[in-house]
């Protein structure tokens, strides 16, 4: 009978080997991790902009309800009314037209921080411009938690709803130390409001 003779090789991988390994799993591992994060910062962008968009026509709901209902009264009562500070602001606009013709329109604006929605709900909420922007969206909102954010509402005193910016991340204000001008007529860049996580919903 032939004996088989088994042969062991005690051969193993190099240093060189192993570093390549080591390497191309660092490039995958790298490459996965940008990848995610790219999607994370895609997704939170996302949420600032449906977000945005659900309250534009929560608040359009409802202007057009009180507007069936006659009871819409002038908005320019409403909201703010040209102020120094950030939750009071009124400007001109210049980006309204009517059959080709540029309107300069007095836009108002709602601005609310993200801390306003809670004293709002436990009736500590002292400013009568924010408590009216909250009775406003609350009717045609299904997730009030929406509201936990920094808001800003643009419109007309005949009820026209131009911008909604919303962001749970950044503070919203009209103030240059922010670096960020809200009024549509300062040509914001999608790829600031993308820096700064804010979302933005237009009629334009």
């Amino acid at each position: 009978m032939e004996k088989i003779s088994i042969r062991q090789s005690n051969k193993g991988f190099t240093l060189v080997e192993i570093c390549v390994v080591l390497l191309l799993i660092s490039i995958l591992a790298a490459i996965t991790t940008l990848s995610l994060i790219s999607w994370q910062e895609y997704s939170l962008n996302k949420k600032q902009v449906d977000n945005a968009e659900l309250i534009y026509m929560a608040f359009k709901n409802k202007i057009a309800q009180l507007k069936s209902d006659n009871t819409l009264g002038e908005l320019k009562y409403w909201g703010s009314k040209g102020s120094s500070n950030n939750t009071n602001v009124t400007y001109t606009n210049k980006y309204h037209t009517v059959d080709g013709a540029l309107i300069n329109d007095t836009i108002y604006c709602f601005v609310c921080d993200k801390n306003d929605y809670e004293k709002y709900k436990k009736k500590q909420l002292n400013d009568e411009n924010k408590k009216l922007m909250f009775d406003l969206l609350t009717d045609y909102l299904h997730d009030k938690t929406m509201l936990q954010a920094y808001i800003a509402i643009e419109y007309s005193e005949d009820g026209t709803v131009y911008a909604v910016y919303y962001s749970d991340r950044t503070t919203l204000g009209y103030s240059t130390s922010y670096n960020l001008n809200l009024s549509l007529k300062s040509g914001l860049t999608d790829d600031l409001l993308y820096e700064k996580v804010v979302g933005v919903y237009s009629s334009q």
